[in-house]
């Protein structure tokens, strides 16, 4: 639904690109969906207290989730042609939306869920990438992917290694950069990504 949302969106501008207002419409919409898509794949394992169903989940699941639905949401916005710097601001908007919500949470004496790895490295990696990239490829698909796993796990590292009862172990890592790489060079690939305007 979201995704159709913006879709509507992706007319409106001028021939030297999308407007201002489509670009923080689009941008505020993938952040949300990416919010909605956490709340259903994650919130289980940034509740303070877990169930023991939760706590038998191999740990490794719940980065390489995050990591996942942030990639896929930039190169949403990327596809859509959001901007040059789409993943970078679709990264942003979902940090802004998350730490009010977590405010709101918080201001309003409810459970505050912790906050999930950030993706803001690896989306402003991808984003350089993609401005060097030339033809489309499997090379261009295969650095995308590996920048964004790389910046990602940098700035998630130190997070989940903060928290008590994160049990990230170096194999956790090996395994979310692996699926990172792979499931991100394949829709890097796959997703037809468009041309960077001015």
């Amino acid at each position: 639904m979201v995704a159709a949302a913006v879709a509507l969106l992706a007319p409106v501008g001028t021939r030297a690109g999308p407007t201002p207002g489509f670009l923080i419409a689009a941008a505020s919409l993938l952040a949300l969906a990416l919010q909605t898509a956490l709340l259903v794949a994650v919130l289980e394992w940034e509740l303070p207290v877990r169930p023991a169903i939760v706590q038998a989940r191999p740990f490794w699941l719940y980065p390489t989730l995050v990591g996942l639905l942030g990639l896929v949401v930039c190169v949403l916005a990327r596809a859509m042609g959001v901007g040059r710097w789409s993943a970078t601001v679709v990264a942003l908007a979902f940090l802004g939306l998350r730490t009010a919500l977590s405010g709101g949470l918080a201001l309003a004496g409810q459970i505050v869920p912790a906050f999930p790895p950030p993706f803001l490295l690896g989306a402003v990696g991808l984003d350089l990438v993609a401005r060097l990239a030339g033809r489309p490829g499997w090379g261009p698909a295969l650095r995308g992917a590996l920048v964004f796993a790389v910046g990602y796990l940098l700035l998630a590292v130190p997070v989940l290694s903060g928290r008590s009862g994160s049990p990230l172990t170096l194999r956790d890592l090996v395994l979310t950069a692996l699926v990172l790489v792979g499931a991100g060079s394949l829709l890097l690939r796959l997703v037809p990504q468009r041309p960077l305007a001015d």
